[in-house]
């Protein structure tokens, strides 16, 4: 029961942490924040312990920082569909990437899909898993955005207890994640 009221408070601070980014909202023994990326290219929330890194060209990296924490990844590409025949249906995006990757594809808003998938690598002899969220986002009848979220951790640790309430939070925030509603430039 009590397992229950703190995902059932995760969820509630998921929906309450989209603005500001230094916003910190207690669950139990969690507190979550908002990560405003790019200057709010997209918005979503992490654990408030996490540890943010940003590359120069792009690209986040999100992570706890202990020795056998997942490391999450954020990469946005963004595309002119102008000159292309048809307009893209997001959805059927969704769908033909989960499609070709074994994964699942999920109808999340009017303009926004998502397709999620594991796959499985080795670095330094270890076997990892990674855990791939691509959330397509139709900007307006121009262009398209497709937030490629990826979640690595080593394989050994993917049945633990930690790692599944991490991976069905992060589940819960990239599908709750806001798009800006305009191309703009990146900060």
């Amino acid at each position: 029961m009590k397992i229950l009221l703190i995902l059932l408070g995760i969820v509630l601070i998921g929906f309450a942490c989209t603005k500001s980014e230094k916003a910190v909202e207690p669950v139990g023994e969690m507190s979550m924040k908002s990560v405003s990326y790019r200057g709010g290219l997209v918005s979503f929330s992490i654990p408030s312990h996490w540890k943010e890194e940003y590359g120069e060209g792009g690209g986040g990296m999100f992570y706890d920082g202990s020795q056998d924490s997942g490391t999450l990844r954020l990469n946005i590409l963004t595309f002119d569909t102008s000159n292309s025949s048809d307009a893209v249906d997001v959805s059927t995006a969704a769908q033909k990437t989960a499609a070709t990757n074994g994964g699942e594809a999920f109808a999340l808003r009017e303009d926004d899909a998502m397709a999620r998938y594991d796959s499985q690598s080795f670095e330094d002899g270890e076997a990892l898993t990674l855990r791939f969220w691509q959330v397509y986002n139709r900007v307006n009848d121009s262009h398209l955005r497709i937030a490629v979220f990826s979640y690595t951790l080593p394989s050994a640790s993917i049945g633990g207890e930690k790692h599944k309430l991490e991976l069905e939070m992060l589940d819960r925030e990239i599908r709750n994640a806001r798009f800006a509603e305009t191309t703009g430039t990146l900060q």
